[in-house]
């Protein structure tokens, strides 16, 4: 009972002992166990100890030391040491170890203390520490200095005293040809505006003294006298109490003229669609064909501003579809979208003024990269009345001319290829055949055999262009076999 006493209050003592405590092996110096404050001293779990050993752990001097002082029959030994942290510095440490145990089974408890610096050491390795931050401090601000994508200027007095590589770069020239003039020299003699370089850039620079940062666009000049647009950073920096102005300049050219372009760009299409005949549009696919955009050719199409109908301001696109053909429209236009193919319909609306119009429209649906979900409908509309006045004209005129055609005493015929793909009802009646048993038959199936070579020069003179009409006299053959006389004038179109 008093061993098992003896060991729990041991065990309770290691792990909880305020120092690091390492329980090791005498004969060959693994270390068995140590406490929370050994694996915190040395920034390592317990696993971290596995198969190590005390020298793997303390400096191999200090072991020697130790274990000469216990050969001497000293009950326990001390020496001074030092580890490296975890942060890589030095700590330094007071080891005391004691000999424990019998015969065989011998083992060293190292107790390790932090030695307490002096005010003298605390100065050195505070002094060391700053070095040494300030040396990476410089060589991370040079660093950046030197590599960054931008001209970087620093003034003293308005004169450059120090560039980066990228100043020189984009300026095209040498840090002799940079340091110790101005900004201004480095500048036309007047920025777009219609100021003196010299004028704007002390405003700027006094404004950055005085107010804080300055960020504006500015016109440079390199070395070999080019010019190119600059967005220019002010910034002050105090350096050993000395104010100094940091200039950040980055060359624009590429996004000016992106710039310019885009605003052509949209200056031409702008007046594209200024002078495009109809409508070019995107709309919702709803019922209302809600307009979002809409060029101004609607209005002298329907005789409404544009934004009266974007987003059914007055009314809605839809509302000016004729009602009878408005559910034909969204029908058509709603398979074409299902289907995912362009759609192009007819249909008649209605202009502010009560007057119809016929009109076409061509139009796509907008979709999703991501999703494939319908975004927008565009498309453009036309007007075609009068071509569908023109259509409807037509049809009346070739009506009144098949009517007269039909209905006529003398018989009327077309040869294409030396068949007859047209009579009238009245050539049929004069061969006594019936419709129906003469389209499509062979000419001279018609024709008296001693007649035929007639008929052929005929044919062929207006084939060949020599003359426009013919009018001669021949025989036909009936379907009863029988002769006929027969009067022909014809034509050649």
């Amino acid at each position: 009972m008093g061993s098992v006493r003896l060991e729990i209050d041991y065990r309770y003592f290691f792990l909880n002992y305020e120092k690091a405590v390492i329980l090791s092996d005498l004969q060959s110096g693994k270390i068995i166990e140590v406490n929370e404050n050994a694996l915190s001293l040395f920034g390592k779990t317990m696993e971290g100890f596995n198969n190590l050993k005390r020298t793997d752990i303390l400096p191999l001097k200090t072991i020697k030391s130790l274990s000469n002082q216990l050969n001497a029959s000293a009950k326990t030994a001390t020496e001074e040491a030092f580890i490296i942290g975890t942060d890589g510095n030095k700590i330094n440490i007071i080891v005391n170890s004691t000999l424990i145990g019998e015969g065989d089974n011998k083992y060293l408890i190292d107790t390790l203390t932090i030695k307490e610096k002096t005010e003298k050491e605390v100065y050195l390795y505070e002094h060391e520490k700053v070095e040494k931050l300030i040396k990476e401090s410089e060589v991370k601000y040079r660093t950046l200095f030197e590599t960054a994508n931008d001209a970087i200027f620093v003034l003293n007095d308005s004169v450059i005293i120090e560039v980066n590589s990228r100043a020189l770069e984009i300026f095209n020239g040498s840090k002799e040809d940079i340091i110790g003039k101005k900004p201004e020299d480095l500048s036309p003699e007047y920025q777009p505006d219609g100021k003196k370089s010299t004028d704007k850039g002390n405003e700027k620079k006094e404004k950055t003294l005085a107010e804080g940062s300055q960020f504006f666009e500015w016109k440079h000049k390199k070395i070999d006298g080019s010019l190119f647009d600059a967005e220019v950073s002010l910034n002050t920096l105090t350096l050993d109490n000395e104010v100094f102005i940091l200039s950040i300049v980055r060359d624009i050219t590429q996004r000016k003229r992106a710039e310019q372009a885009l605003i052509q760009s949209r200056r031409s299409l702008s007046n594209l669609l200024k002078n495009l005949p109809g409508i070019a549009y995107r709309c919702k696919n709803d019922k209302d064909r809600t307009m979002e955009f809409i060029s101004e050719g609607c209005f002298a199409f329907t005789s409404y501003h544009p934004d009266q109908l974007i987003n059914n301001r007055d009314l809605s696109f839809a509302n000016l579809i004729l009602e009878e053909d408005r559910d034909v429209t969204w029908e058509k236009i709603q398979k074409s979208l299902n289907d995912k193919e362009p759609f192009k319909i007819n249909y008649r609306i209605k202009t502010a003024g009560n007057k119809v119009k016929w009109v076409w429209e061509q139009g796509i649906g907008i979709y999703s990269e991501k999703t494939g979900d319908l975004l927008f409908i565009e498309g453009l509309i036309n007007d075609i009345t009068e071509q569908k006045l023109t259509e409807e004209a037509l049809q009346q005129s070739e009506a009144k001319f098949r009517s007269l055609v039909e209905e006529s005493l003398v018989g009327v015929y077309i040869i294409q290829d030396g068949k007859l793909p047209y009579v009238n009802p009245r050539v049929a009646e004069i061969f006594g055949y019936s419709l129906e048993e003469i389209l499509g038959r062979d000419v001279e199936s018609f024709i008296y055999q001693e007649d035929l070579k007639k008929v052929r020069e005929n044919l062929s003179k207006r084939i060949s262009g020599q003359v426009k009409t013919v009018h001669y006299f021949t025989r036909g053959i009936k379907k009863d076999k029988s002769l006929i006389e027969i009067e022909v004038m014809g034509s050649y179109t």
